[in-house]
């Protein structure tokens, strides 16, 4: 009884071919599962770090549009102010301008709704 242990003469091993070269081969998959996981957890911990990166930024990327929005408001809200006041001493009256300065928001709102749908 050899307790699963074969001999080099044993009929299931090729006549040039012994335990010592199943070891090797054992030996060169054990390191080729360990270089394979090494590369499978570099890239995982790339991909957290890169993860990581990006949602520090998207913080700062909100601010800056709420910003950029909100200062295009104030800005709008008074030119339109303006436009309604030099209007009303041009014209004088409320209504013509009122529809003027709703045209214009109109008309910017078509060009900006007409140049996001050519992008896509």
């Amino acid at each position: 009884m050899t307790h699963g242990l074969q001999s080099a003469t044993s009929p299931d091993y090729p006549a040039n071919e012994g335990p010592a070269l199943d070891r090797s081969r054992l030996a060169s998959a054990q390191r080729a599962v360990v270089e394979l996981t090494e590369i499978l957890e570099d890239s995982v911990d790339l991909l957290g770090a890169t993860l990581r990166e990006e949602a520090a930024r998207v913080p700062v990327v909100l601010l800056r549009a709420a910003a950029v929005i909100f200062a295009s408001s104030v800005g709008a809200l008074f030119l339109t102010a303006a436009a309604a006041l030099y209007l009303r001493d041009v014209f004088g009256g409320w209504a013509f301008e009122s529809s003027g300065a709703g045209g214009v928001y109109v008309l910017s709102g078509v060009v900006l709704w007409k140049s996001g749908r050519a992008r896509q």
